[in-house]
């Protein structure tokens, strides 16, 4: 249903209902590049090396479900013995549903490694294109050390910018661990700031000039660098999105008692 509104019709609809409307927050336009923190080569090895030890206990014979409630990090299967019921293809991430797919009933795998860490996969069963598995899934951990030297390449990336070693844009290309940082260049545009979730994000950016670059500054994604590029007065498109909203609910509803009218139907039946 196509539905066109005037500004008078927002003005006045907004004069009516100024109280409960209440203040409008501005939308940001702002780049960020993201520095993900990852497990360093000794932090993987010590892992593989406690998902082989694991492998290497079932092997011998040790019951796959009590292993899975005494090793796992993944708290929501460990409990019930690692059970992931049963799925199909799409489930899971590639290449873990590429090696559950190809084991046969009873089977065990030796560790697959995914970005969630080490997992070690056991078939149950199989129903046509649907398996029933169970892992232990051996998490990746990330050391003191690996915090900082990432903290230190973000710190570096936002020297080379402020010193106008390299664009903002193209830092995001080169560096930000978004995977669509390539397409957008790191760039958000136009999002209403009660829409942004992250609470430090949205910290960093009240303490923003426009064109100010901010320090590189830790949540859980990773180490983030963010640049103000625009702060938007939004409310008249607020007040007519909100317009426009209440004009097609009445109509609607207009639309409804129309139809009950031509057909002679009440609410609770028929007259």
């Amino acid at each position: 249903m196509d539905v066109n509104i005037t500004k008078r019709e927002i003005k006045n609809f907004y004069q009516q209902y100024r109280d409960s409307i209440g203040a409008i927050p501005p939308s940001y336009s702002f780049g960020q590049i993201l520095i993900k923190v990852k497990s360093g080569q000794q932090e993987v090895s010590e892992i593989k090396s406690r998902a082989d030890s694991v492998y290497q206990l079932i092997k011998e014979g040790a019951d796959f479900a009590k292993m899975a409630k005494k090793y796992s990090d993944d708290p929501a299967t460990a409990k019930y013995g690692g059970d992931l019921g049963y799925t199909k293809r799409g489930n899971f991430v590639q290449k873990f549903e590429q090696k559950a797919f190809s084991l046969d009933e009873g089977e065990v795998s030796a560790p697959v490694k995914t970005q969630f860490g080490y997992h070690i996969i056991k078939l149950v069963d199989r129903k046509g294109e649907r398996i029933h598995t169970k892992h232990i899934l051996f998490k990746m951990k990330k050391s003191k050390k690996n915090y900082a030297e990432t903290k230190k390449k973000a710190q570096n990336i936002r020297k080379m910018i402020v010193n106008n070693k390299i664009s903002f844009d193209s830092a995001a290309v080169r560096y930000s661990d978004y995977k669509d940082a390539y397409v957008n260049r790191g760039i958000i545009n136009r999002i209403p700031k009660n829409e942004i979730e992250n609470s430090d994000i949205i910290n960093t950016l009240d303490t923003l000039e426009i064109g100010e670059v901010s320090k590189a500054f830790l949540t859980e994604m990773g180490y983030n660098i963010i640049k103000l590029i625009n702060i938007h007065d939004d409310k008249w498109n607020q007040i007519k999105q909100y317009a426009l909203n209440m004009k097609k609910q009445r109509k609607y509803q207009q639309h409804i008692n129309e139809l009950r009218d031509k057909f002679h139907v009440k609410k609770y039946g028929l007259r």
